[in-house]
């Protein structure tokens, strides 16, 4: 009875979070412009204010927060709530949209990881 409470009230925070956002701050650009997109690169230039938080990050983690596009436990677009949270999970670079996955996603490695394999 206890673990199904526990899982009904796991699935509707999750849910939650995914109706209204991680919390994250959004609008914290800090006045920095975004990097010069290529053309080539496959990289939408769609939502300017993604791509001021990707600028953020060091060439090589925008590489690899691109590649991975949404957050691993929310879906949300990478610097769509401000620069990506890079987490190192077993080994393997990964990246979150926001601190609110922070927990989840140490929680649920296992999971990520193995989705990972599968993209």
């Amino acid at each position: 009875m206890m673990k199904t409470l526990l899982n009904i009230f796991a699935v509707t925070c999750l849910g939650l979070t995914a109706l209204v956002g991680c919390g994250g701050d959004d609008a914290a650009t800090d006045g920095v412009e975004p990097a010069p997109v290529d053309a080539q690169d496959g990289v939408s230039s769609e939502n300017p204010e993604i791509e001021v938080s990707l600028a953020k990050l060091s060439a090589e983690d925008r590489a690899l927060a691109e590649k991975q596009a949404d957050c691993v436990v929310g879906g949300d677009a990478l610097g769509s709530m401000g620069m990506p949270i890079k987490l190192d999970l077993d080994g393997t670079p990964v990246f979150i949209c926001c601190e609110g996955c922070r927990d989840s996603a140490i929680e649920n490695k296992d999971e990520i990881l193995a989705n990972l394999v599968k993209e």
